[in-house]
């Protein structure tokens, strides 16, 4: 997979950030767009589904 080696790394708070804010939302039953989530912390879709999986 060559697009794995161009890929950018994000740390460890942004995945948090993102995942917190996912769960978040779900918890409270608030209507969300995840790309919404993704493009406020600044990460592709791609690498957004890849980190809440």
């Amino acid at each position: 997979m060559a697009d794995c080696i161009n890929r950018a790394h994000h740390a460890t708070p942004k995945k948090s950030r993102v995942c917190g804010a996912i769960e978040y939302m779900k918890a409270h039953g608030i209507p969300h767009s995840k790309e919404d989530v993704f493009c406020f912390n600044a990460v592709s879709h791609r690498q957004g589904r890849a980190m809440i999986i």
